[in-house]
């Protein structure tokens, strides 16, 4: 079995690390992915626990229309809230295996002719939805990109997708979740990707 190492700058933790290369699949270094597991359980205990502080302030003034909360717990809860929101926000936009919880590395082919590009958008990925700009669109002539803000970004190849209805597309690409929803325009430069290609187009004489 063939190991090739290549490099990544990750933004969360600053240095580059290194991704290795097994068969067709690129792995996470496995201190990144232990690294990021941490730190969702961190958020998430951290927000489950001002959960529990809110709860019981309001349960020590229960006859007050508006409890006074510490300023301190205020504080608290705003990068609990933001870093448990991450982590949720990430997994209902990626699979497990390429989340960044996951083992596996995120890679983008070499792309075909561009087709379309909708850089701020609306959307959905499965039940995650966003209105402009969050959502980005491109349509290539092998496949799909997909980007949200905040979020990350992902490749569907065109032999991925599976059923196009109106604007939402069935796929069993392995890296984003579906139905992807997206806008009219994107939809039909999809359609026109997915049409089945003539023969002198795939053989050229």
């Amino acid at each position: 079995m063939r190991w090739v190492s290549v490099m990544l700058l990750d933004w969360s933790f600053g240095p580059v690390q290194a991704l290795v290369r097994e068969g067709d699949v690129t792995m996470k270094p496995p201190g990144l992915v232990i690294k990021h597991r941490l730190l969702a359980t961190f958020f998430l205990g951290w927000h489950a626990i001002n959960c529990v502080l809110w709860f019981t302030t309001m349960e020590r003034n229960p006859d007050a229309a508006n409890p006074e909360f510490p300023v301190w717990l205020v504080l608290s809860t705003i990068p609990s809230v933001l870093g448990s929101l991450y982590y949720v926000f990430n997994l209902a936009f990626y699979k497990w295996d390429y989340s960044r919880l996951g083992k596996k590395a995120l890679t983008f082919p070499s792309t075909g002719g561009l087709l379309l590009e909708q850089a701020h958008s609306y959307g959905c990925v499965g039940w995650l939805q966003g209105s402009i700009p969050f959502f980005g669109w491109t349509v290539f002539e092998d496949g799909l990109k997909v980007k949200m803000l905040g979020v990350g970004e992902a490749w569907v190849a065109r032999e991925d997708m599976d059923q196009l209805k109106r604007c939402k597309l069935k796929h069993h690409s392995p890296v984003i979740r579906g139905p992807l929803t997206m806008p009219p325009a994107v939809a039909e430069k999809v359609k026109e990707m997915m049409a089945p290609r003539s023969s002198l187009e795939e053989k050229p004489v």
